[in-house]
């Protein structure tokens, strides 16, 4: 029924005017120049009804935006079965904007809320900021830096309650190699050859700001931040991040001038052999 297309920039530059308009939701401006997922626009023979975002995956990802209530549906059935046969076990969809029938469409389909975050922004004056303490990652980094990300998050998510199953990332040959490819992307807070803190830059957006729990309201947070503003913000004329709704570091990005934008609501569910 549907047909895919993949998003070239100028179709995206244009759905993004729309999007900048207030119609959909401001994630997808976000993400399509990092090439996080698969972007595509969606036709019913000629008629061009949106843009879509597909993630394959054992937990796969999809999005759509500017799609005719009409066709919603159809379309998430689409989804479902397009991701399903790429080996999909767990369906996870990001709902903004304006929620609409989405939510109760979602949950006649047995999905269920997992969680809620928030799209920041800072658009203020740019400052140089010069951390004796704050260096890029290197690979001999990875055991200490990789180790308090994962205790971090997963306090993150403890606290914030909507993380039933969270545990603690191992370390694995995998996700060194992950970390490995996007070094160029990490920042680690080292005091006395010890990291305490990590945070990664993906084109404008702080990612993954991570503090040892230990060390936690020191001040360690913040300068991380505040350097990784610094660097983007000589490239970029905005800074955006992404909080978990409940995660207590949103008071620390507030008071750095932060403002929300936009909330995605997260939903998943479980695959089922019928």
């Amino acid at each position: 029924m549907f047909i895919l297309k993949p998003l070239d920039t100028s179709s995206y530059n244009r759905y993004k005017t729309l999007l900048d308009q207030g119609q959909g939701d401001l994630s997808f401006l976000s993400d399509y120049p990092k090439k996080t997922h698969n972007f595509y626009r969606v036709y019913i023979e000629d008629q061009e009804l949106g843009v879509l975002i597909m993630t394959p995956g054992v937990k796969a990802y999809y999005a759509y935006y500017l799609v005719s209530p009409s066709y919603e549906e159809d379309l998430i059935r689409f989804c479902e079965d397009h991701l399903i046969r790429q080996g999909a076990k767990i369906l996870a969809i990001g709902l903004g904007g304006h929620l609409g029938n989405r939510l109760s469409l979602l949950e006649a389909r047995a999905y269920k809320r997992a969680f809620a975050s928030e799209h920041m922004v800072y658009k203020g004056s740019h400052k140089t900021l010069d951390h004796p303490c704050i260096r890029p990652y290197e690979d001999k980094d990875y055991v200490q830096a990789h180790k308090l990300y994962a205790q971090a998050f997963h306090r993150m998510r403890v606290e914030v309650g909507d993380f039933p199953d969270s545990e603690v990332e191992k370390e694995s040959d995998e996700m060194k190699r992950k970390w490995a490819a996007t070094k160029d992307q990490r920042w680690v807070y080292e005091e006395d050859h010890q990291v305490l803190g990590v945070m990664r830059v993906v084109a404008s957006e702080l990612s993954t700001v991570s503090v040892a729990p230990s060390h936690q309201g020191k001040g360690i947070g913040r300068a991380l931040v505040e350097s990784c503003m610094t660097h983007i913000l000589e490239r970029h004329d905005h800074v955006d991040l992404w909080c978990v709704v409940g995660n207590r570091a949103k008071k620390l990005y507030s008071r750095l001038g932060f403002k929300v934008v936009n909330k995605e609501v997260y939903m998943e569910k479980q695959v089922t052999l019928e």
